[in-house]
């Protein structure tokens, strides 16, 4: 309900009218039902609904899947100071059970309600006409019957003998005052009837549509499961690195590509290759399955772990949900789930990601959230990241820089160095990861993999594993050594003087710095960490911009409780 409306005028409202296109979410309207001769026609429509239904599915509403929306009594009871954020929650939630074509553009949810009941449809308005005065006006007929795919009558029985003649068998099993269902479905959907059972089940036929042009006159089109596309038969096979469709000898351009509700143009092959990964991997139904208890159990205290989402209320465990399971390009695969819900990480599951990182040689980490056109693969190094990016262009460009500079290595330090510059692009890339929870975990835990890898070399006395790397453009410099001397200076300012005329020399374009390692020795003169928190570190970054060149990372890498490393990334 827009804020704004008046007491006075919600002391009028005798039913309110909400509705939206399904793929536009943000765009709901609604009307006010104020004057006796409206509500009559709101009425009207409702009976014309129900009195010509044969055989409906009638069932008490706490039996049914729709009582785990949570916000769907909410929404009664607030009637008619109903809130705009509810509903906009209660047609999302809804959208979840539709597949395909229910979620085209042309597609529309509308909620009817009042004190005695909720009437939700699905629906595809249709226009018309009609004279006035010397015109013809066209207009959209939102109340026609004869478009609804769908409809959720929820009332009790009382009231819905007004608008329905239950069946006299039917009627002893009901409660006078339980509230009921009275659902229908014009053609029989599996996501129908997600929405209305208890549990949910999931639907995966055709989840890929191939249209290709067969002549001027006759478009051919392919619809598949996902995993059936490769073995499709000898004399059928559809090659979207190409664009064709072979079919008995003949080739047929391909002119458009459907997943799930999603069309793409053949040049989108990236983003189509992406969408065909995302289905592979299950995410969806997890998504699915997570909405769905999340509703149900709302509110309740949501914790990630490895393989798992756990459900608590008042510190008991009330459900475990599964994360996907399936390996992404063969890797040992991380999920992480992309919801921005509250106390949703914990340090178990970062502990956990940063022990990947230390201990993985290949890993993908996968967000699981819903697809959209930011999601994308990207690789820093043998880690895949199958992330939503805001910043695309820039992300590619540090994953091209750890690449290139990786293929400088050589000899029997390979593997540390390799893992050492993962952990750098990790940490770079941060800041171009759509989602900001995901961004923060994985950071997190790249600067604590990369602290712990040096903590164990700095208990060597000298380091065999450490070399100054020239083309590789790694510099070593002494942080606080005994006679107190060494490169790093407390003084911000005096620091970052030293930092950029070294830069100055340098002919490479990225430079890596980790103060606190000895260049020559090789063995670690540590800076106290009380001397590089963050004011020092945001100084530092300043004096250096201000002198033309672009610090990438600036980071404080504990070895102790005491003691760390600072690692500076600076590109000239």
């Amino acid at each position: 309900m827009n804020p704004d409306v008046s007491d006075k005028m919600l002391s009028k409202t005798l039913a309110t009218v909400y509705y939206t296109p399904i793929n536009e979410p943000d765009n709901i309207k609604t009307i006010m039902v104020e004057t006796e001769k409206d509500y009559e026609l709101v009425k009207g429509f409702i009976v014309k609904n129900t009195k010509r239904r044969r055989n409906p599915t009638l069932e008490p509403f706490q039996s049914s899947g729709l009582s785990e929306i949570g916000v769907i009594k909410k929404i009664k009871e607030d009637f008619p100071s109903i809130k705009h954020a509810d509903i906009k929650h209660l047609f999302d939630t809804l959208s979840i059970w539709m597949y395909t074509s229910a979620k085209s553009k042309e597609k529309y949810f509308a909620l009817l309600i009042n004190h005695d009941f909720i009437f939700i449809y699905h629906f595809k308005p249709e226009k018309s006409i009609t004279f006035k005065d010397t015109e013809i006006e066209e207009f959209v007929k939102y109340l026609d019957s004869s478009t609804i795919n769908w409809f959720v009558f929820l009332t009790n029985k009382e009231v819905l003998k007004e608008y329905y003649d239950i069946a006299e068998e039917k009627d002893s099993e009901l409660g006078s005052n339980e509230e009921i269902i009275y659902c229908y479905e014009k053609q029989a959907t599996k996501g129908f009837e997600e929405l209305v059972s208890k549990e949910p089940t999931y639907d995966c036929r055709g989840e890929i549509k191939v249209r290709g042009d067969y002549d001027s006159d006759t478009d051919l089109v392919v619809e598949t499961h996902l995993e059936h596309l490769s073995k499709l038969k000898d004399s059928l096979s559809v090659s979207i690195e190409n664009s064709r469709i072979e079919i008995n000898g003949l080739s047929i351009n391909i002119k458009e590509i459907q997943i799930d509700d999603k069309k793409y143009d053949c040049k989108d092959k990236d983003l189509i290759f992406s969408h065909i990964f995302y289905n592979s991997l299950n995410i969806a139904q997890f998504i699915s399955n997570f909405d769905f208890y999340l509703n149900k159990y709302l509110p309740a205290e949501v914790t990630e772990e490895m393989g798992r989402i756990v459900i608590t209320k008042d510190g008991s465990v009330i459900k475990t949900i599964d994360k996907p399971n399936k390996k992404f390009n063969e890797k040992t695969t991380l999920y992480i789930l992309g919801k921005n819900q509250n106390g949703l990480s914990n340090n178990a599951f970062l502990d956990y990601i940063r022990d990947s990182f230390e201990k993985q040689s290949t890993l993908s980490l996968v967000e699981i959230s819903k697809f959209n056109e930011k999601y994308h693969v990207l690789n820093i190094n043998d880690i895949t990241l199958f992330l939503k990016f805001g910043k695309l262009d820039e992300a590619t460009k540090i994953s091209e820089t750890i690449s290139k500079l990786t293929k400088n290595l050589d000899g029997q330090y390979n593997q540390f160095y390799k893992k050492f510059l993962s952990l750098v692009g990790l940490m770079q890339i941060e800041s171009h990861i759509k989602n900001k929870k995901i961004a923060n975990e994985i950071y997190t835990s790249s600067k604590l993999a990369m602290a712990n890898l040096l903590a164990e070399l700095s208990q060597q006395q000298h380091s065999m594993t450490l070399r100054e790397i020239d083309r590789l453009g790694i510099e070593f410099k002494a942080g606080k050594l005994a006679n107190g001397e060494g490169f790093f200076d407390p003084s911000p300012e005096k620091f970052a003087n030293k930092l950029i005329e070294k830069t100055k020399s340098k002919r490479l374009d990225l430079i890596i710095y980790l103060i606190g390692i000895n260049e020559d020795t090789k063995d670690f003169s540590p800076v106290p960490l009380s001397r590089i928190r963050n004011e020092f570190r945001e100084s530092v970054k300043e004096k250096i911009e201000m002198n033309g060149f672009k610090v990438d990372l600036i980071e404080s890498l504990p070895l102790d409780e005491e003691q760390g490393i600072l690692l500076i990334v600076l590109n000239k």
